[in-house]
């Protein structure tokens, strides 16, 4: 303190750190966004992969439009009934 008064470096210090802490706060609201919106989307998606599957749209096509792994892709397909690519069709 300098005479009564706060120094310019302390006054540009904590004027640096609310405004990092305003960033903080902000992008943390964003990923809160983000986070609901995939959660939104992902059971679209998923139902959208399966109906692609079944117009014949392969794996490999389907993990490069959707950016998933294989086994993300797998799993989406069972879990929606499409049998693996090397099984034999289903009996009458």
């Amino acid at each position: 303190m300098i005479g009564g008064m706060t120094s310019d470096r302390l006054t540009d210090l904590a004027a640096q750190y609310r405004a990092a802490k305003r960033r903080h706060q902000n992008a943390r609201r964003a990923v809160a966004g983000a986070l609901a919106d995939m959660r939104r989307i992902q059971p679209e998606l998923a139902a959208e992969i399966v109906a692609e599957a079944g117009r014949g749209t392969r794996p490999k096509e389907i993990i490069a439009a959707t950016g998933y792994t294989a086994e993300r892709v797998r799993q989406i397909l069972r879990d929606g009934g499409v049998p693996p690519a090397d099984s034999p069709p289903p009996a009458d």
